[in-house]
């Protein structure tokens, strides 16, 4: 869904463009880390910090890898957890 007119679109595009690359750069992973810190607050208090991770693994990426790439990077994440 879009409901910004085009008007509002290309003001908002300039102001971004006016930006340095550097500034955009930051506001982009501000905007990651924010919502990171979201998903990691939905997740169960009791659940472990490698639970977590594979869960945000999940939530951020399950659509874009098949179900054994994920399998492999679950396994990865485990053994940097454990080391």
């Amino acid at each position: 869904m879009n409901d910004t007119s085009p008007t509002v679109q290309k003001q908002y595009h300039d102001l971004l463009m006016q930006k340095t690359n550097e500034e955009r750069l930051l506001m982009g992973l501000s905007m990651f880390e924010s919502a990171r810190e979201m998903v990691m607050a939905s997740f169960q208090n009791d659940s472990s910090n490698l639970e977590k991770k594979i869960h945000l693994l999940h939530r951020f990426y399950g659509n874009d890898f098949s179900e054994q790439e994920m399998k492999r990077i679950e396994k990865h994440l485990a053994r940097i957890n454990n080391a």
